[in-house]
Order: C-alpha cells, then structure tokens, then sequence
C-alpha cells in the first residue's frame, strides 16, 4: 500500500450505522461439521500446511454503558488437522492479547474423522505471559485441546473485550499463525442515539470483499485465502508486511490529501501556540542560557543540554509516584512553557513545546511538526487520518531550511532523531500554509 507498503489503499468501506441496541452481543454456537470437511485430505491454501483454518468469523460490536464504551469480539474458527505436524500445532492454542483487554468465554473441541465429539473442559485454559524477539512481553491464553489427530476437525470459540475508553480507533488482524481460508468480520457500530459519527473499515495490505449487510444488522467483509504469518529477520514492522483493518469512526468520507492535512496544520498550530507563550522569568532563563551562543545551532543546542539537566520524564528513571502526583495537568487546556518547567516533569511533547517556547525567546523561529512512527507504519500524506501522526517533534529554522528536533530523545545528540523518526514526511504546522517536510 502506497509506496513501500504493499498493495494499493482500497477505498474505505462505510458502515450504515444499526439503530439496534448494542447491548445484546450476537451468540455464536457450533455450525455443524458437513461431510466434506470430515473427508477433506489436503490444504487449500497452502498445499505444505499440517493444519489449515476452514473458516475464521470474528463478530464485532461497540457497546456504550453509562460513561464507558466497550468493544466486543467474539471468534469462533475451524481448523482442520492434516498430518501429524499439524497435530502438533492445533493441540495447544495460544490466544495472545495486549494490555486492557480480556478473553473469556474460551471454549473448544475436537471432531473426529468418525464424527465423535470430544470437548474440552474449562479448567484447561489458563494464563500466562510470553517473552517475544526484542523482550516484549504479552499476555497468553493457552489451552490444550483434547482428542487431536490427523483427520480431525478442531474448533474454538472466545471473546475478546477491549475496555480501551477510546474506541475511535481500533486495529483488527486479517492473518493468524496458520492459513485461513476465509475469514470473515461482522461489525456493528454503536447505535444512533449515542453518536452521529459513523464507523468505516480501512484494510491494509490486503483487498477484502465489498461491506454486505447481514440479516441480523451487521455488516461483513471477507478475506479469503490467507497465508500463515511468519516472522522473518529484520522485516518492516507487522503493520507493514500483514494483512489487517482499522475500526475508525468519523463524520466525512473522502478527503483531499492537501486540504486535510491544511487544516490539520493549522488546527495544531492554533492549539499549541498558547502553550508557547513564555513569561519574563523564563524569557531571563533562556537569556543566561544562551549567552555566549555564537550561532543559532549553538543556542539550540544550548537549550537542550539546559532541558536535559533540569526536566524529566514521567516515566524516566527515578521519578516517583510522589513526584508525579505534585504534577497538576489541566483537564481543559495544555499546560504552558513555564508551568512545564517550573514542575520539571513533562510528556515528550510538552517538553518538545517547551524547548520550541525557549527558542521562541531566543529569537528562533519555531514550529511544532507533527511525525509518524515508522516503527509502526510506512506512511504517506495520501493517508488522512491525524491518527497516523502520533508524536510531536519541534522545528526550528537555522538558515534557509527547518531542522527537527526532540528533547525527549535524551541519548542521542542534539538534532538527531530516534530511528523511527528519520527519514519520514513530518507535517511543519503554520498559521496560514502547513506542509510536509
């Protein structure tokens, strides 16, 4: 998808919003096995599989109680074992989730050739964390599901609860440890009477069916034919190279690249100017700073190495839940310069506004600019969405030509960003003509 992602962008798929209550989640029971599936003797997908998903259904349903929103996933697959290798994967399922969500509701059985039914019973499913490549630990449900051989049927069911407050955006995954042969989401966004906005469906690296509307109000799109996904060494990061969808509600439908992302740059240029402002006590700061500066780069290096000794991190070393707790944020505004400075603790970005307030007084001219994380995604302008642009870096002028700068990232010298902050297109924000530089 656009440049170094694979594939093209499809356009984005609208959901009419269901006026149903998202109250009552949609209850999934076994399908029957059919003689076919009983008799099936090799993959589809990939004819070297041990063990292949017949299908993967995913239902998705936004619920809103009270103050809180969650989102629900129940799934429920089909596998079908082939060989002994496949015995071997499809006897233990690892069911891997991040922080603020949950699996319950885990149920399984086997299906044997002779069509014997053989569950699985609730005490074999427990919890554990697993430790992936770069010590990234995550949570694990794991289970072992009983009666498993080559020939055999193996289906489970769970549901997923995502408690994150913030259901604007959410990622779905297209692509599992084994191949699939077709999955299918069903999704159904909160009801009228709790939001206008309605819920669209952007695939990434993949071109999933058009949205169809179901008899029982939701909407589906299928993907079929999907390999397994295999880790390979020093790959793009998994946005990147595996199929998936981002959930992601809004008001408007298509946009222009060069109006959206101007209105964007000028929105941010509006919201942060305030927090620019600098009182005379920190303009004399800044003066001591600076003095004996021979050059612009002199004064903002200056400036960092005086934000490096005397601001930290919340989450630096050594800070204390004490010391956080001093720290009042404003629910309504953000915080300026000097309150930043005066408590020593900030987000990178507020100290990335600090820094910019200090050049300011310095006789800099300064713009925030706001940067993707190439860690996570390759992105281009053509994706309209702020949503990609996660972090806030300050551009400072030095001749003829803006140069970035972020004080958080404290290891690294001053005009060097992190790695996945080089070499992407940043949004220099303005009050008149925003740009990518």
């Amino acid at each position: 998808m656009l440049g170094l992602i694979r594939g093209c962008l499809p356009p984005v798929f609208l959901l009419a919003t269901c006026c149903a209550s998202a109250q009552n989640a949609v209850n999934i029971s076994w399908d029957p096995v059919t003689d076919a599936e009983r008799q099936m003797r090799t993959p589809v997908v990939d004819k070297d599989a041990g063990v292949e998903a017949l299908f993967w259904r995913v239902y998705v349903e936004d619920q809103f109680n009270g103050q809180d929103t969650r989102r629900i996933l129940k799934h429920y697959l089909r596998l079908k074992v082939f060989d002994e290798k496949g015995k071997e994967k499809a006897a233990t399922i690892d069911i891997e989730f991040p922080a603020k969500t949950s699996i319950f509701d885990v149920t399984a059985r086997t299906v044997k050739a002779d069509g014997t039914i053989v569950d699985m019973k609730r005490d074999a499913v427990y919890q554990r964390d697993l430790v992936r490549a770069g010590g990234r630990k995550i949570q694990v449900k794991s289970f072992a599901v009983p009666g498993v051989e080559p020939g055999a049927i193996v289906e489970y069911r769970y549901t997923e609860g995502r408690d994150n407050p913030n259901l604007f955006y959410s990622r779905v995954q297209l692509q599992r440890e084994y191949p699939v042969q077709k999955v299918t989401y069903f999704v159904k966004p909160l009801a009228r009477e709790y939001t206008s906005y309605r819920m669209s469906v952007w695939p990434f690296n993949c071109k999933p069916s058009p949205m169809k509307l179901e008899n029982n109000g939701y909407d589906s799109f299928t993907l079929e034919n999907v390999p397994a996904f295999q880790e390979e060494p020093l790959m793009l990061a998994e946005a990147n190279v595996r199929p998936w969808a981002l959930l992601f509600y809004r008001q408007d439908d298509k946009r222009d690249p060069d109006k959206y992302w101007g209105e964007v740059g000028r929105k941010y240029y509006d919201r942060l100017k305030q927090s620019l402002k600098v009182d005379n006590e920190l303009k004399q700061t800044v003066a001591e700073v600076v003095s004996g500066s021979k050059s612009d780069e002199e004064k903002v290096s200056a400036l960092i190495r005086y934000l490096w000794k005397h601001t930290r991190g919340f989450s630096d070393p050594g800070v204390t839940d004490a010391e956080r707790a001093q720290v009042k944020m404003p629910k309504d505004r953000t915080r300026t310069a000097a309150e930043v400075l005066k408590s020593g603790l900030g987000t990178p970005d507020e100290r990335n506004l600090l820094f910019a307030a200090m050049a300011a007084a310095a006789g800099l001219e300064t713009r925030p600019a706001l940067l993707p994380n190439r860690q996570d995604i390759l992105f281009n302008p053509r994706m309209t969405d702020e949503y990609f642009l996660d972090s806030v870096d300050m551009a400072v002028k030095i001749g003829d030509a803006w140069k970035l700068y972020d004080v958080s990232a404290r290891n690294l010298p001053p005009g060097m960003l992190s790695w996945p902050e080089e070499g992407v297109p940043a949004l220099l924000t303005d009050p008149k003509k925003p740009s990518f530089i």
